[in-house]
């Protein structure tokens, strides 16, 4: 049966750019020589039998893990190799911007800029949207920590590799940090007020409840010292007679 059944890339090239075509060859040391060819793609983990079956195919690489596998039979026997991993080099994409964990208290909270990419993200851009005005951010990395401010702003990020640019949609930051603030068994800032004036009303309505009981306790009590004070009168001119 066949040996040393390997995948090999017909131009030698390690790395592609997410959309080229690549050529793939099985090869083996068969005698009698091999006949029948069978392949397979592993993308993202999940194994799929291409309809192609000979000794050479060409493949459009895609976005994330590219690997492929094939298998050489003749009269003898089958055998199969290892798989063979293309390095898939894309712009970022899936850029989104979202709350960095452990990172929010009243005042101030941060931003992480996230993406998929290969090669790796160079630099960030971190930009703010405030009533149709954009603002740059001289701040450069994938974090960034903002001042919460009473007006609403919309946040986005870019990131950068040498193959391009990808940018996040705009975010909400009060629906933000609201999703995150439930998300975490937190309350926002708005919410905090809202619980607050609450609280306090609550408070207000108990003391003045209070305060009625108390007023109307003192007088029960006067009225009442008042009685028994003219009942210890009467019986004393009684006592006289």
């Amino acid at each position: 049966s066949p040996q040393n059944v390997q995948v090999v890339i017909s131009n030698g090239r390690k790395e592609f750019i997410e959309g080229d075509n690549v050529t793939l060859s099985c090869v083996c040391d068969a005698n009698p020589a091999a006949n029948n060819f069978t392949w397979y793609n592993n993308r993202d983990t999940t194994l799929e039998l291409l309809e192609e079956q000979g000794r050479s195919i060409t493949v459009t690489v895609g976005r994330g893990r590219e690997t492929f596998s094939c298998a050489a039979g003749n009269p003898l026997g089958i055998g199969n190799s290892n798989a063979l991993e293309l390095q898939v080099l894309y712009p970022p994409k899936n850029v989104t911007v979202s709350i960095l964990d452990g990172n929010l208290d009243l005042t101030n909270v941060t931003l992480i800029c996230t993406c998929f990419a290969r090669p790796a993200v160079k630099n960030y851009t971190w930009y703010r949207d405030r009533q149709g005005q954009v603002t740059t951010f001289e701040e450069q990395s994938a974090e960034i920590t903002i001042n919460i401010g009473p007006e609403k702003e919309l946040y986005f990020c870019s990131a950068t590799n040498q193959l391009g640019v990808g940018f996040s949609s705009h975010v909400d930051l009060q629906h933000l940090l609201e999703s995150s603030s439930y998300k975490h068994g937190l309350l926002s800032p708005t919410a905090l007020v809202s619980y607050c004036v609450g609280v306090i009303g609550i408070l207000s309505i108990l003391l003045i409840v209070c305060c009625i009981w108390r007023r109307r306790n003192i007088q029960s009590s006067s009225s009442k010292q008042k009685s028994n004070r003219d009942v210890s009168f009467f019986l004393s001119k009684i006592l006289q007679i």
